[in-house]
This record gives C-alpha cells, sequence and structure tokens, in this order.
C-alpha cells in the first residue's frame, strides 16, 4: 500500500512538473509583447473599419504580377506572355493586347523614373527595357542577361543615378544601372553561391532581400560606388519569399511560416553602417494562423498590411501598434495569389490561372 501511495504521489509531482515546464514555454513565447511577441490570431478581433471589396476579375492564365501604368494594367504571365488590360473603369476591364511568350517571359515589371520604358524581369532573357508609348504594341529596346534568374525588381536613385535592385534567385542580389533606358548595365551583384532570392525592396540605401535558400532574409547597405556590405541574416520560421518595407517597418512572407514584422534602426544609419556594420534589428511580432501559406506582403496606408494567403485569400492586417497586429478583413479568391500590387486603395493581386483580382479597400 505505502508503495502505491508512493506511486501516485511521484507520478502527481511528475505531472505538476511538466505542467510548470509548458506554462513557462508558454510565457516565454507569448508574454514578451510589445518587444517581442508570437501571435497566433483569430479570424477576427476587433470591429473592423476597413472592408475588402471584389470589383472584377481579369480572366487570364499564369496571371504573375501587374503594373499599373495611367489607364493601363500590364500583367506579366511568365510562360503565356505577358497581357495589357484598359482599367479607366476599375468595374470592367477590358483586355486590349496580348504579348506572345516567344516576345517576352515575364515574373515581374517596374517603372523607373520615364513613363515610357518598363523593365521586364524575364526568365530567360534576364532584364529587359520595353518602351510602352503605344501599349498595345510591344517594343524591346534593350535586354541584359543577368547572372540567375530575376524574380523581382525595385526601382530606386543613388547620387543621382537611376538604378534597379534585382532579386535574382539564385544569382542572389543585382544592382543594375537604368540612367540610359536603353543601354542597362550590371554595376554591382552579391552572392554566396548557395542563393534563391526570390523578392527585394529597398529604402534609404538599405536593401532587404528575401532570400529563402541562404538565411531567409538579408540587410544590405548601399555603400560608395554601390559596394554592397552585408549587415545582417535571419534565418526564419518558413521559407522568406517576399518583404516590404516602411521604415522602421519591415514585413516578410514566411509562406507556412505565416507573416514576421521587424523593426530596424537601419535605415537611420544607413551611411554609419558602411563603416561600422552593426544594425539593431527587433522582432515585434509573428502572426499565424495554420493553415498558412502566404505568399506576398504589401505595406499599405500608414498602418495597414495586405497579405497574399493562399489558405485565406487576401488578407487585411490593422498595424497601427505592431506589436499587436489584428485582422480586419480578409477575401477568398480563386486560384493561387502569388503577388499583390497596390494602387491607392485599389489591390491587383494575381491569382495565376485563377486571373487577376481588382480588389478595393473600403472606409467605413
Amino acid at each position: 500500500m505505502n508503495h502505491l501511495l508512493l506511486m501516485r504521489d511521484l507520478r502527481k509531482k511528475f505531472f505538476f512538473l511538466l505542467l510548470s515546464i509548458f506554462l513557462a514555454w508558454l510565457s516565454c513565447s507569448l508574454v514578451a509583447c510589445p518587444k517581442k511577441t508570437v501571435l497566433h490570431l483569430p479570424a477576427q478581433a476587433r470591429t473592423s473599419s476597413t472592408k475588402l471589396k471584389l470589383a472584377a476579375q481579369i480572366p487570364l492564365s499564369r496571371a504573375r504580377s501587374a503594373l499599373r501604368v495611367g489607364k493601363y494594367l500590364f500583367i506579366a504571365r511568365n510562360f503565356d506572355g505577358m497581357s495589357v488590360v484598359d482599367i479607366t473603369r476599375p468595374i470592367s476591364p477590358q483586355i486590349i493586347a496580348n504579348i506572345s511568350p516567344q516576345e517576352v517571359q515575364p515574373l515581374d515589371l517596374v517603372l523607373c523614373s520615364n513613363p515610357q520604358y518598363v523593365f521586364i524581369a524575364d526568365r530567360f532573357r534576364g532584364l529587359l527595357t520595353a518602351d510602352i508609348s503605344r501599349p498595345d504594341k510591344f517594343t524591346t529596346c534593350a535586354a541584359l542577361k543577368l547572372p540567375g534568374i530575376p524574380t523581382q525588381i525595385h526601382p530606386f536613385s543613388y547620387h543621382g543615378q537611376q538604378l534597379l535592385a534585382i532579386a535574382a534567385g539564385e544569382g542572389g542580389l543585382q544592382m543594375v544601372n537604368v540612367s540610359d533606358p536603353r543601354r542597362p548595365h550590371l554595376v554591382s551583384s552579391f552572392t554566396l553561391g548557395t542563393d534563391y532570392a526570390t523578392g527585394v525592396r529597398l529604402s534609404e540605401n538599405i536593401a532587404v532581400l528575401a532570400n529563402n535558400d541562404d538565411g531567409g532574409m538579408e540587410l544590405f547597405a548601399i555603400c560608395g560606388g554601390l559596394e554592397l556590405k552585408p549587415l545582417w541574416r535571419i534565418a526564419t520560421v518558413g521559407y522568406c519569399v517576399s518583404v516590404d518595407v516602411q521604415p522602421p517597418l519591415i514585413a516578410a512572407a514566411l509562406r507556412t511560416g505565416g507573416i514576421t514584422l521587424l523593426s530596424t534602426d537601419a535605415f537611420a544609419r544607413s551611411v554609419s553602417l558602411c563603416r561600422q556594420p552593426n544594425p539593431t534589428v527587433q522582432l515585434l511580432a509573428r502572426i499565424s494562423r495554420f493553415p498558412d501559406y502566404v505568399q506576398k506582403v504589401a505595406l499599405a496606408q500608414p498602418g495597414k498590411l495586405v497579405v497574399a494567403n493562399n489558405e485565406h485569400g487576401i488578407q487585411l492586417y490593422d498595424i497601427s501598434d505592431p506589436c499587436r497586429p489584428w485582422l480586419e478583413d480578409s477575401l477568398e479568391l480563386q486560384g493561387e495569389i502569388v503577388d499583390i500590387r497596390l494602387d491607392g486603395d485599389w489591390i491587383y493581386a494575381c491569382a495565376w490561372d485563377g486571373g487577376v483580382a481588382v480588389v478595393r479597400m473600403l472606409n467605413d
């Protein structure tokens, strides 16, 4: 009998020991807010003030990314070429031209300073310059072969020069001078040879790279003669496939790992970091709603985050307190959402074979 009582007492003590360890772990994960926080958010945490409304659906295959130029929307369709859509009336878009994949196989496209030219990340030919003075007539003006496969482009200016930062897959991060759009040339690059860079954003001469094969997320300072100085690298939960910046904030899409919000002083210290690369980076929140498959993040008007999540559609978060983000609204769409582009209150969501959804953010 004494032996049985002793065993029962030991089991009870062991149970409470495990319980205390679990509670200690839980407190370590959650209690650190507002400094560092891991949030598993409910579907709707508060009363929403902004709603997402589907205005139109553009039926296209392999819709990969989109760029609005005036009343036209240029849609990159990868192996299916490119389409040009008249969106004078966003609720009734009209396809006016289809460019064949023999001419272009685009993954991304951007404008720089001259609205006559669009720069295209082409899967096989590298960086293309296209004259769009006649949107229905596609004309290639220049082609620059790059290391790796260019997947995303971000335009910026540096000491009077017009440049593009390019996430180039296994080619890492590339910098191209496009001051003369018809004569682009590579000026700097950085790769460790194990990269797979899929997204890049730049502000205040700091480049943030989504590199899901080598460290997850990386920060670089642009120094002197456009030298890329590595500052910081972190292995993220999941695969870092997309980033956006709104200093001092960084948002990152982590596929099955959800979303991460960080803050850094690097944007305010870009010049000094060229001499002493020691930025401070702080985790503010990680948003995780199982199941997740987050492909893109976009920081919208101050305090808003738009997310492309294949498991939940388009999600709109209020991040006015970035340590405590909350879900305002979500909108399920057809297809696999691979990209989102913001234009004021409008969202252009590329959903691969689901086409392009034209969505509006409406304030109550």
